[in-house]
């Protein structure tokens, strides 16, 4: 019957999307990094996630006129903004406010982080934030572990975050995250600037 065809189609999709992110997980897929603005990523994926977020979700962004360009895969990059809005939009179920704000860090702060083993001269931060009922320090603590997932069985793959912490690091970055139970939920990520003797 039809229905049971839509269920056959879904479950493929469902198991394409777990392969697809199991590889992303385990560094196979490679990002395709070319200079992007990361800004046009977050301004795309919080058009995608107003579509999709309920409607008592606002979504706000504060986007820094002069973010420096990075060396990105902008595919990967919306999909990591996409995971973490919408893991946000299931942390606010009475609604909440998402934020994303994108930054470049102070040199100084910077001059601590350069080193011979990444080369960084400079990075750029995107801020993703919610007001939903944030995370205990146990789960925290966990949070990047593949298959690890407070949602109740059938609700998730427990690899949301873990394929966000793969293409952050594909991506030469690194990505942290702030919660307190009731106060919310912020990841800070931030990537390399592309140089200009990388152009």
């Amino acid at each position: 019957s039809k229905e049971y065809l839509e269920k056959i189609d879904g479950a493929v999709a469902r198991a394409s999307d777990l392969v697809r992110r199991l590889l992303t997980f385990g560094r196979r897929i490679e990002p395709v990094l070319r200079p992007m603005d990361l800004n046009q990523a977050v301004i795309q994926a919080v058009e995608m996630l107003k579509r999709t977020l309920p409607k008592m979700i606002r979504i706000e962004t504060g986007l820094a006129a002069d973010l420096r360009t990075i060396n990105g895969d902008a595919t990967q990059l919306q999909q990591l903004l996409l995971n973490l809005g919408s893991n946000a939009g299931d942390a606010m179920p009475a609604g909440g406010t998402l934020t994303f704000i994108t930054e470049n860090l102070p040199l100084e702060r910077e001059r601590v982080q350069r080193d011979a083993h990444t080369g960084m001269d400079g990075r750029v931060q995107i801020k993703v934030s919610d007001t939903g009922h944030g995370m205990q320090p146990e789960t925290l603590k966990h949070a990047f572990e593949p298959f690890y997932s407070t949602k109740e069985i059938g609700k998730g793959t427990g690899l949301g975050l873990s394929t966000a912490y793969g293409i952050v690091k594909n991506h030469g970055g690194e990505i942290t995250c702030e919660s307190e139970p009731h106060r919310g939920t912020t990841f800070f990520i931030r990537l390399p600037v592309l140089e200009d003797t990388d152009v």
